[in-house]
């Protein structure tokens, strides 16, 4: 007999998953588990006898796809938040099965955090591009720490500020270290550092592209203080393209200045 309506839920592996399934009297109907790929999870969706399924996921690795794949599928798709989820993230009794009852609950009563996820490719293909910026750039930071320390750990503590960066200062630096081996340590450092430059351009040079196709990013640039690489990551984290439908410039700026400010 076919459902009106039916909560679904996915625990995502890689290499498999599992769905459990809840009627809309709370009552855990059961779980099941399949290999983890695109053909099986559509099977598995539709085989649900229901009018109406509305589908959660919890945000991870996979929870992208899996959305791209399975919302023409379902009438409602939820990527939760698994940090807003206790009951689930801290149970001491971490089970597939048991994890998708509980998000089941929790979908059914309305308590999923929900995390967006860009319908469109090729705003999720942007995120993804200034996602990686911003990575090269976190790289950038721990190997010029880790430079410092290798350099203080070995006698050589005034490395304060960025010559010790500077490529003409290198060898200054490095004729402070006795050891060879651990000069040769530097040297592998000093060359991560460089290629993490050079990709962190690369990708940057490629979300400056990609953006050239959103409105958004030319109204942030009219906010004062706020450069380019300000508005690629601001848009891409903080705000959804649904933000900026009926503002008017005036109310942009303010908006933006107060989301801005400290």
């Amino acid at each position: 007999m076919s459902m009106k309506q039916v909560y679904l839920t996915i625990d995502a592996h890689a290499r498999n998953c599992v769905m459990g399934s809840m009627n809309t009297r709370g009552e855990f109907l059961k779980s099941w588990r399949f290999k983890t790929c695109e053909k099986e999870l559509i099977k598995h969706v539709e085989d649900i006898n229901a009018r109406k399924k509305i589908l959660a996921v919890e945000e991870g690795p996979l929870a992208f796809w899996i959305a791209q794949t399975l919302r023409p599928y379902v009438e409602e798709l939820v990527v939760s938040d698994p940090r807003e989820t206790p009951l689930i993230s801290r149970n001491a009794m971490k089970r597939d099965k048991l994890d998708v009852r509980n998000l089941c609950r929790l979908l059914r009563l309305g308590e999923l955090k929900q995390v967006y996820h860009p319908e469109e490719d090729h705003r999720a293909i942007f995120k993804a591009a200034v996602q990686q910026y911003i990575d090269f750039r976190n790289q950038e930071t721990a190997i010029k720490l880790k430079i410092k320390a290798k350099y203080r750990s070995w006698g050589v503590p005034d490395v304060e500020g960025t010559c010790v960066y500077n490529p003409e200062k290198k060898d200054e630096y490095l004729k402070k270290v006795k050891s060879l081996v651990i000069r040769n340590q530097l040297e592998r450092l000093y060359s991560l550092l460089n290629t993490a430059l050079k990709m962190q351009a690369l990708s940057l040079k490629e979300a400056k592209k990609l953006s050239q196709r959103y409105p958004e990013i030319k109204e942030f640039l009219k906010v004062p203080g706020v450069g380019i690489i300000g508005s690629l990551i601001f848009m891409t984290i903080e705000l959804t393209h649904h933000t900026f439908h009926g503002l008017d410039q005036k109310h942009f700026h303010w908006t933006t200045r107060c989301k801005l400010s400290p």
